[in-house]
Order: C-alpha cells, then sequence, then structure tokens
C-alpha cells in the first residue's frame, strides 16, 4: 500500500508538472475550433495568448502598460438577438436592465427587449 501512494503522488506531481509547464510555456492543448453551445449557437474557439495591456498616456486606470496573459475560451460566433436574451432572461430569471437608465451614446435607439 505505501508504494501504491507513493506512485500515486509521483504521478499527480508529474502531471502538475507538465501542466504548469505546459501553462508557463503558453501552449494550449488542442480544442475543437467550433462547437455547438447548449442554446443550439455555434461557439468558436478563441486562443490565449500574452499581450500587453494599458497605456503610459492615458488616463489613470490605464497605467501602466503591463502583460496580461488570457486563456483560450469558446465565444458565440455571432452577436445575441434581443429575442436569444429575451429567452436567456425567462429561462434564467436575471434582471432585464432599465433602458431607462442607461446612456448609451453608441445606440441612442436602445430600447426595451421586445
Amino acid at each position: 500500500m505505501k508504494h501504491f501512494r507513493q506512485l500515486v503522488w509521483i504521478l499527480v506531481l508529474t502531471c502538475g508538472y507538465h501542466i504548469a509547464n505546459a501553462q508557463q510555456n503558453n501552449t494550449q492543448l488542442a480544442q475543437p475550433s467550433s462547437i455547438i453551445g447548449k442554446d443550439r449557437a455555434e461557439m468558436v474557439w478563441i486562443a490565449g495568448g500574452t499581450f500587453e495591456m494599458g497605456s503610459n498616456d492615458g488616463e489613470s486606470d490605464e497605467k501602466p502598460i503591463h502583460t496580461v496573459t488570457v486563456n483560450g475560451f469558446y465565444m458565440d460566433a455571432h452577436e445575441v438577438t434581443n429575442a436569444q436574451y429575451r429567452k436567456f432572461i425567462q429561462a434564467t430569471g436575471h434582471a432585464e436592465p432599465d433602458f431607462g437608465k442607461v446612456q448609451n451614446t453608441t445606440n441612442p435607439t436602445s430600447r426595451s427587449l421586445e
């Protein structure tokens, strides 16, 4: 039994080392390029990576330039429609945004989800 526990620890440590090493080397495990989500919408794989974020000349919340690493993730291939969002709200009980309180300068025609 003692040898079995030692073997398990060696296996755990070895796997942990390889996972940490893969993350440190910024390698991604192979992922399907697209999948179908629970809502039947196509989702595409966005590979993770490392980039410089921020600005030394911008606003205070942008400073300083710093390195950020983002893990890979799936994202819907197409925008969410109002009808899809309405279905989400009804299924989850999530509160609908109060568009009367939202200041939207990029789309002044925003209105309730109908």
